[in-house]
């Protein structure tokens, strides 16, 4: 078995913390992490969504790594508290890989990437350095036990090497995202979501190279105190984001629509929203006798009544929502939960306010004028 390389001060000797408040401090804020843990538990065992699952998973390791690097720097036996620390960040690289996942599921209703999986590879790599061969500088700062990892050491450089990568494609995402997002409550969420990250991860990642550096004049027992208090907040500031938008799951990934069209069983058209500039009004009388003609042609072909629900292309992909009065198609790059939920949400929206428009529609598409306001609500 390998030994673990611990480096001890002296006067290693524990003394009380010469500054309570930074335990204090992550203590109290523990209390909300916890909380929003049970939230996100709750909506994904109810939802059944992936998004929520992993920010599930995301404040549980986070949540229990903030608690044992408290109670690794208060632990008199330095074997014991390194055991702990490793832990602890092991626990913090799941997070950061939930939280990666997050944002995937965010932009695309899919899982893995190559990026994913070169970083779930680094991360393995990592964990292995920690366990087998980890190198640990241990010293007791204002009676607080410090651990950081040697930065010399291949596990160091992997650890130093996958915090830089996965920081940076989240910058790079969130700015791709906060562009291509339609809507202003959407942008806003990317927004806070690029401060809590700031806050929870990037300070979180540097605080090793922060405990080498510092002088020894610093209170080092205030640097650990601080730096737990900023990852704390800037968790918080991810969980009140998503919080927020609980109650409209539509916003919770990035859609990709390019067209929202409501025609009557006849094939004539009601209402329809262009998001793609590319389409024009002729392309929309196109999809319409198209999508009329083929459902018919299915309909008495294969002796099924119902329409057709979901037509897949190589780039897009129509999904067709039926009515008894009406159809409602939704023509995207690609289908998630978002997209599915808020086409759900504007059918039921449509049929409630303009039943009587649909009832006695005779091709006066202007008494449905009112429902870009629906669309807005939904998806722009």
């Amino acid at each position: 078995m390998n030994e673990i390389t611990i480096t001890l001060p002296k006067s290693a000797s524990f003394q009380a913390p010469t500054n309570p408040g930074s335990l204090l401090i992550p203590s109290i804020l523990f209390t909300p992490i916890i909380i929003f843990f049970m939230y996100f538990l709750v909506k994904a065992i109810k939802e059944r969504q992936k998004m929520y699952a992993f920010l599930t998973l995301m404040f549980a390791t986070t949540g229990i790594a903030n608690l044992l690097n408290v109670i690794s720097s208060i632990l008199p036996s330095p074997a014991t508290g390194q055991v702990t620390f490793i832990a602890a960040q092991l626990l913090d690289l799941i997070s950061m890989l939930a939280l990666l996942l997050v944002f995937q599921l965010f932009d695309k209703d899919r899982l893995l990437n190559w990026q994913l999986v070169a970083f779930i590879s680094l991360v393995t790599m990592i964990s292995g350095t920690m366990l087998s061969d980890p190198n640990i500088i241990h010293s007791v700062e204002g009676g607080l036990h410090v651990y950081f990892f040697e930065h010399r050491t291949l596990g160091g450089v992997l650890l130093l090497v996958f915090s830089i990568a996965s920081i940076t494609w989240l910058v790079y995402n969130f700015i791709k995202m906060r562009r291509e997002a339609t809507s202003k409550k959407q942008k806003s969420i990317v927004k806070w979501l690029m401060i809590g990250i700031v806050f929870s991860q990037v300070l979180g990642a540097f605080a090793p190279v922060t405990f080498n550096l510092a002088p020894g004049w610093l209170e080092m027992d205030r640097i650990i105190g601080n730096i737990t208090l900023f990852k704390s907040i800037g968790m918080l500031i991810v969980g009140i984001t998503f919080y927020k938008v609980g109650n409209t799951p539509w916003l919770l990934q990035r859609q990709h629509v390019q067209l929202l069209l409501v025609y009557s069983r006849s094939g004539i058209p009601m209402f329809s929203r262009i998001f793609d500039k590319a389409m024009t009004d002729s392309d929309v009388q196109l999809l319409t006798g198209a999508m009329t003609a083929i459902t018919a042609i299915f309909n008495e072909s294969t002796k099924v009544a119902r329409a057709i629900e979901t037509i897949l292309f190589k780039e897009r992909e129509l999904r067709i929502i039926e009515r008894p009065a009406f159809l409602c198609v939704l023509l995207e790059e690609y289908s998630t939960h978002a997209s599915e939920t808020a086409h759900e949400n504007f059918v039921r929206d449509f049929e409630r306010n303009y039943g009587m428009e649909v009832a006695s529609f005779s091709g006066n598409q202007n008494a449905f004028d009112g429902a870009s306001e629906i669309v807005n609500r939904y998806f722009a």
